[in-house]
Order: structure tokens, then sequence, then C-alpha cells
């Protein structure tokens, strides 16, 4: 996906930026609270990200407690 957006943003001469999103202790809550209570933290995560992101914004979890938020056509 990454690539395709880069590509797009290139043809259309549009800026594009990358933001990497890492939750700090999240080990703790997974060790403390069971891998259940860990996921819902993500569910929980990703609905706030949604909201608050612009439209034309691509969010992917990289995998463990790791976003990738992709920004087309911002200027910062």
């Amino acid at each position: 996906h990454l690539n395709e957006m880069a590509r797009v943003a290139e043809n259309e001469q549009q800026s594009l930026a990358l933001l990497l999103i890492d939750i700090d202790g999240f080990k703790d809550v997974n060790d403390a609270y069971t891998h259940h209570a860990g996921d819902a933290v993500l569910k929980q995560m990703s609905h706030l990200l949604q909201n608050y992101v612009p439209k034309k914004t691509r969010i992917f979890r990289n995998g463990g407690e790791e976003f990738s938020i992709v920004l087309r056509d911002c200027s910062l």
C-alpha cells in the first residue's frame, strides 16, 4: 500500500508524510491484564487514530503495538 501511495503522490506532485507510532510499555499491559485486554487497547487506539486524522490519511498496524500513519498532500 505504501508504495502505491508514494507512486500516486509523485504522479500528482503531492507531499507524503510517514508517521510511526509505538506504544511504550505495552508489554506491561499484556502482562498485567492479559492479551485480551491488550487487544482491546489496540482496537481503541485504532479507533482514536481513525477519528482524529484527515480523510486522505491511511493507518496501518505494523504488528505488535506499532502503527504507521501516511498523510497525503499535507503541509507540516
